[in-house]
């Protein structure tokens, strides 16, 4: 009785060790279902990031646009207070043999600014998308090794992981039941030696 006892109670370790991976197992469990959920909230910010990007592209040109209109406009406008002989305010040349036009599409000051003003909303809309989707992906990508780290393969359910951690805490039961049940027996036999 005494060496089956020791046989069993050589199995305590090993039913610590089920049990420490089954719980192990189990705290992973909220992961697991966090990971489709940061999936999809990645995907998400994928598809907001092209639009901003886009956003942002557009309002680059824009910005621009505004500005080159507004140089074109100053520049019509410095065109027509140029006379043959006066020297030119921006160069200094006396001769003007080909001055700026002032078109009808003139740029304000106002309007270039505006336009610098949504350009750089843009682009900080774009960087704070891009620093929300690196942080989502470095926690996806940290919780994916944690998964992998507890021997969780990837597409497995929560079903699936309960199935496992539920037998290893059967085994984990059965070894510890087979170790109670030989202590008993030899408790028993004791007393019926020392009556």
């Amino acid at each position: 009785a005494e060496a089956r006892q020791e046989a069993a109670e050589s199995h305590a370790g090993e039913a610590d060790d089920l049990l420490a991976n089954a719980r192990q197992l189990s705290d992973c469990i909220p992961v697991l279902k966090d990971l489709d959920a940061q999936q999809k909230a990645l995907d998400r910010q994928k598809r907001l990031m092209a639009k901003l990007k886009q956003a942002s592209d557009q309002a680059d040109h824009a910005y621009t646009a505004a500005k080159e209109g507004y140089y074109r406009s100053q520049a019509g406008l410095l065109a027509v207070e140029l006379e043959e002989g006066k020297p030119c305010p921006v160069c200094g040349a006396l001769s003007h043999p080909h001055p700026a036009q002032l078109t009808g599409e003139s740029v304000t000051r106002e309007e270039m600014e505006e336009a610098d003003r949504c350009n750089r909303k843009a682009a900080d809309a774009l960087h704070e998308a891009d620093n929300a989707l690196t942080t989502l992906q470095a926690q996806l990508n940290k919780d994916s090794d944690r998964l992998r780290e507890t021997n969780i393969q990837q597409g497995e359910t929560e079903q699936q992981l309960k199935k496992r951690i539920g037998d290893l805490e059967a085994r984990a039961k059965q070894l510890r039941s087979a170790i109670d049940e030989r202590r008993k027996v030899c408790a028993n036999l004791m007393t019926q030696i020392e009556k």
